[in-house]
């Protein structure tokens, strides 16, 4: 903030004699230096270049110098790099950059530290009468995290707000102030209090572009190399920049590729170095007893110093992505084509009878993680079909073959979601209500991980009004949440699962209908047309036969005994059990739910735990079916 304050003859006396940092200044600013700090000093010590903020530093520059509104607030979302606007803005002024601003000198005061341990309100305006009586008409006061103290008046143990101490110095006019805020604080803190943002004057901070930030670390790998003394190439600066826009989203360029090469070069440095082979160099050289090999040894070890330091690969950026965004991005990367293209195999080997099915997702599923398709949405997959035939299953084996981890995906039973008032779950409560402080479920779960897989079970059990909130969604990728963040969907699958239609297809009987049209038909009673528009694949599931049942047995059964192996028990089943264990299982009405829900654990799996409770030590089980029953032995 730039201060002009009421300050007697003598003490400019003083101030001129000494160039403005006189004997006074020096005594009142001891009192305030564990909250401030010379900026102008730092930045002469540790000089960096910042690019492409050459205009927001002029505009700043043009507040600090108007009559009224001159106080300007820097907004912008996190890591959008407010702060290295106010370093450039420094060095602008330091280096006589901006004449009408010669002579000054920035100070930085944490508003978190100005708050620190205060119980009364009369220690805050002390502190703060202590801080703005130290400065005078040529030092500027820069504050950081603005929201900490206007949010301090939300403190019950305090019980006032920092806008009130602030406010009588504003109307005085007696200083200018250069504030930073985070664009959701700026919104709940300062830009509600009508009177305070009277005097302020908003300056929009915009992220770089993916072309923009290479551009800043190149000019920033430099320092890293040095600090960490490795080395970084252009391409793995490429590799960065691309790898922290897809992954990070809960950032923003280019504080996020910048954090992203920083770790990747602390982890290179951590990487053990190779020693000089001692019989390589006796066979270069011969056996070391001559003083001139020995020169000439040490002469080519420190040539080649630099050449030894460790290298930033693709690889140690791809782990520290990983690490982040706890996504196996290194498999994502390099196996997605594998993946797709054997897509549609993989998933026909574990979903039985949905052929079809099959076919269509694995073709939606390419079209969408194709490079040759510019998506600008995420891809809507709606699965109708009766119970027990694999819909949620299929969601599940996408997450695995796609995502590496069936917890890649993110599962809503929208059951829970058949109130209206329910929607607030999923984008947050609305300000002014309990709960406005939480984020939404989905909203919060995307941004924490914008690559994933979402579920919506059972769709057509959730209120209307939900899925109007997902057109938004559908069509253009993005929704704003309670707090006005913009959530990007865009990498995102979305498979809404549906038991719509099951009921039309009971009444036809299932020889006579064809699913697709019945599923159509039932999609058009029961949405409006806008919403089944914007449907990417409609996927329909097939009931099972008895050959789909006793394969998807035949499935379980493995799965079984792998896990049975990891204890040390092989397990044995009589083809006769598993007849059995499909006669009590096939239902078309349930689909396989009724075999694997029921059965299976009744007749096998409680066989199994009584038999080796009864017996010491189990190393095999033999399952057979005599005298009309199925026992263990």
């Amino acid at each position: 903030m730039t201060f002009v304050l009421d300050v007697t003859e003598e003490e400019i006396n003083i101030i001129g004699n000494q160039g403005g940092k006189g004997e006074l200044y020096r005594d009142k600013s001891e009192k305030c230096n564990k909250y401030l700090i010379n900026l102008s000093e730092k930045i002469q010590r540790d000089h960096r270049d910042i690019l492409f903020r050459d205009l927001e530093v002029e505009r700043i520059a043009q507040i600090i110098r108007k009559k009224q509104e001159n106080i300007p607030v820097i907004v912008g979302k996190s890591g959008s790099g407010k702060h290295s606007i106010v370093e450039l803005l420094t060095q602008k002024i330091s280096n006589n950059g901006i004449p009408a601003l010669e002579g000054h000198s920035v100070y930085y005061l944490d508003g978190i530290s100005l708050c620190n341990s205060i119980e009364k309100h009369s220690e805050l305006v002390e502190r703060t009468d202590d801080i703005f009586k130290s400065l005078y008409s040529t030092d500027i006061l820069y504050i950081n995290n603005a929201c900490h103290l206007i949010g301090s008046g939300k403190m019950p143990s305090i019980g006032f707000d920092i806008s009130s101490v602030l406010l009588p110095y504003l109307e005085a006019n007696k200083f200018k102030v250069i504030v930073i805020a985070e664009t959701s604080k700026y919104e709940e803190t300062i830009k509600i209090n009508k009177l305070l943002s009277s005097y302020l004057k908003c300056v929009e901070i915009k992220p770089l572009s993916k072309e923009q930030t290479l551009e800043v670390l190149k000019i920033t790998a430099p320092s890293f190399e040095e600090f960490h003394n490795v080395e970084v190439d252009e391409t793995t600066l490429s590799l960065t920049v691309d790898l922290a826009g897809n992954y990070i989203k809960n950032r923003n360029f280019p504080q996020k590729a910048i954090d992203v090469l920083d770790e990747a070069c602390s982890a290179a440095s951590l990487t053990p170095r190779k020693k000089d082979d001692k019989s390589h160099t006796e066979a270069k050289y011969g056996v070391l007893n001559s003083e001139y090999v020995l020169r000439s040894v040490k002469a080519e070890y420190e040539a080649s110093m630099d050449l030894k330091r460790p290298m930033v690969t693709d690889d140690i950026v791809l782990k520290v992505i990983e690490q982040i965004t706890n996504l196996p991005v290194g498999k994502l990367s390099f196996e997605a084509k594998k993946q797709l293209r054997n897509l549609e195999e993989d998933l026909n080997k574990e979903l039985i009878g949905q052929a079809e099915a099959v076919n269509t997702l694995s073709r939606a599923i390419k079209r969408f993680k194709s490079e040759l398709t510019e998506n600008k949405k995420p891809i809507v997959l709606f699965f109708a079909g009766p119970t027990g035939v694999g819909k949620t299953e299929s969601a599940k084996l996408l997450a695995k073959n796609l995502m590496f981890s069936e917890d890649a995906m993110i599962t809503f039973n929208m059951s829970e979601y058949m109130e209206q008032a329910s929607l607030s779950k999923l984008i947050g409560t609305s300000p002014g209500y309990v709960g406005f402080e939480q984020n939404g479920r989905l909203t919060e779960a995307v941004s924490k991980n914008p690559n994933t897989i979402i579920l919506l079970d059972e769709f057509e059990k959730a209120h209307p009004r939900i899925s109007d909130i997902f057109l938004s969604i559908f069509d253009k990728g993005e929704v704003a949440d309670s707090k006005n963040n913009v959530i990007d969907f865009r990498n995102t699958i979305i498979i809404l699962t549906s038991n719509i239609g099951a009921q039309q297809k009971n009444n036809v009987g299932f020889e006579s209908y064809h699913p697709d049209n019945v599923t159509k038909d039932a999609l058009n009673e029961g949405y409006r047309k806008e919403f089944i528009n914007r449907l990417d694949e409609v996927v329909t599931f097939n009931s099972l036969s008895k050959g789909d049942i006793e394969k998807i047995l035949d499935i379980r059964i493995e799965k079984y005994k792998t896990h049975l192996s990891k204890n040390g028990i092989e397990l044995h089943i009589e083809e006769e059990v598993k007849a059995t264990l499909v006669e009590k299982g096939f239902n078309p009405e349930y689909g396989a739910r009724e075999l694997l829900h029921r059965v299976f654990r009744k007749e096998i799996e409680d066989l199994v735990i009584d038999f080796s409770l009864e017996k010491d030590e189990v190393t095999q089980i033999f399952i057979s079916y005599q005298n009309n029953k199925i026992i263990a032995s």
